[in-house]
C-alpha cells in the first residue's frame, strides 16, 4: 500500500508527525524520489503490476513484484497540504502536452468513448448532495474481457475511508489506470492481469454521476506524436537514461515505454 511516514528529520533524528497511504488501490510499488532544487518540486515514480494476480498463478503469497511483467508509472509530484494534514500527490501538469487536442470531448452518461490507442485522461467535478443517495460510476472496458468497475458512492466508502472526492482526474494507459482525487488527497492505480497488445482499455462509459456534474472531459493521448513536447517540458525534472530492464512476460508498450523501447529503468545521471 506504499505508507508515507511524514515528519521531520533533523540528520539523526526522525519526528513522526503522521503517515499517508499512497496508493489505495495497491497497484504500485518500489516508488523513488527525486528533488529539483531549481524549481523547489518533489517528484515521485514508481512500478505498477498486478501483484494478486499474480501471486495467485506463481503460488507465492508474498511477491513482490520482480520477475513480472511490470510498467513505470506517470511521474507525479508531491506536496504538502496548505494545513500540513496530509501529503498531495498529482500527476505533473506537463502530462497535458501529450494531448492530441487542447479542447476535450465532452462525455456524457451512457456514451461510450472508444479508445483506439488505448490513451486518454479524463477530469470529473461534481458535487454531492447529502440530502439523496448518488453515485460516480465509470465503466472501463478491456477488449476481450470483462470490464474493471471504479465507483465512489455517497453513503458507502467503496474507495477509501471517509473520502467524498469533487474532482477526479484518470489517466488510462493500454493495460494501466492511474486514478488521482481532490488534486491528489487521494491516489491509486490498477493493472490489467496477463496483459497484451490485444488485452488493453478499448472503451470507457460513464454509468452513473451525481446530479451536479460540473464537468466530464475527455482527451486522447499520443505520446509518439507529442513526446518532444513532453521531453523538453520535463528534461530539468527527471533526469532518465535508456535502460533494457528483461521480463519474463510480454506487456503492452506504455507512455513512458514507447519512448525507450522495452520496460526501461530509471536512472540518475
Amino acid at each position: 500500500m506504499n505508507p508515507l511516514f511524514v515528519g521531520r528529520f533533523d540528520g539523526r533524528k526522525f519526528e513522526h508527525r503522521f503517515v499517508q497511504q499512497m496508493d489505495f488501490a495497491g497497484g504500485s510499488f518500489a516508488y523513488q524520489g527525486f528533488y529539483d532544487k531549481q524549481s523547489g518540486r518533489s517528484y515521485l515514480i514508481g512500478w505498477i503490476c498486478d501483484i494478486s494476480w499474480i501471486s495467485e498463478n506463481t503460488g507465492d503469497p508474498n511477491f513482490d513484484g520482480r520477475g513480472g511483467a511490470t510498467s513505470l508509472t506517470l511521474p507525479k509530484e508531491f506536496v504538502l497540504s496548505e494545513n500540513g494534514q496530509y501529503l498531495m500527490v498529482r500527476p505533473l501538469p506537463e502530462l497535458a502536452s501529450l494531448r492530441e487536442k487542447k479542447q476535450p470531448h465532452v462525455i456524457t452518461k451512457g456514451q461510450q468513448m472508444h479508445l483506439e490507442k488505448g490513451q486518454a485522461e479524463l477530469v470529473f467535478e461534481f458535487s454531492w448532495d447529502n440530502g439523496r443517495e448518488e453515485t460516480f460510476e465509470l465503466h472501463l472496458t478491456p477488449t476481450h474481457t470483462n470490464g474493471k468497475k471504479l465507483e465512489v458512492t455517497s453513503n458507502k466508502r467503496l474507495v477509501v475511508y471517509n473520502a467524498m472526492p469533487t474532482k477526479i482526474h484518470i489517466f488510462i494507459d493500454l493495460d494501466t489506470v492511474e486514478y488521482f482525487a481532490d488534486e491528489g488527497r487521494w491516489s491509486g492505480s490498477i493493472r490489467l492481469p496477463e496483459a497484451s497488445q490485444e488485452k488493453r482499455i478499448g472503451t470507457v462509459e460513464l454509468k452513473r454521476a451525481p446530479l451536479m456534474l460540473k464537468e466530464s472531459s475527455m482527451w486522447y493521448l499520443n505520446y509518439k506524436t507529442h513526446k518532444s513536447a513532453y521531453l523538453q517540458q520535463t528534461a530539468n525534472i527527471i533526469p532518465i537514461k535508456k535502460h533494457i530492464f528483461e521480463k519474463q512476460k510480454s506487456s503492452p508498450k506504455s507512455v513512458l515505454d514507447a519512448e525507450f523501447g522495452e520496460s526501461p529503468k530509471k536512472v540518475l545521471n
